[in-house]
């Protein structure tokens, strides 16, 4: 089975609006968006998710999935 980065993507967005995180949710969906290439969105969305990750910010499944994402996202970048 492959992985689906634009619907992990989507699940953490939801997860931290779900968290009232809004304005970090935004900032992944919007990655989806407005993005004109794969390549493209997988960086934006790849930074979003670090500058997430260096912060507390979220729940520990919101971590975990974020984490998850930009290590798979990091795997194919290479």
């Amino acid at each position: 089975m492959s992985y689906d980065y634009y619907a992990e993507a989507r699940k953490l967005a939801q997860l931290l609006k779900d968290e009232g995180l809004n304005e970090r949710g935004e900032k992944v969906l919007s990655s989806l968006e407005e993005g004109f290439t794969a390549t493209e969105i997988l960086m934006v969305i790849r930074w979003n998710l670090n500058e997430l990750l260096s912060t507390e910010l979220g729940s520990a499944e919101a971590r975990s999935c974020a984490r998850r994402l930009a290590e798979k996202i990091d795997i194919i970048m290479k």
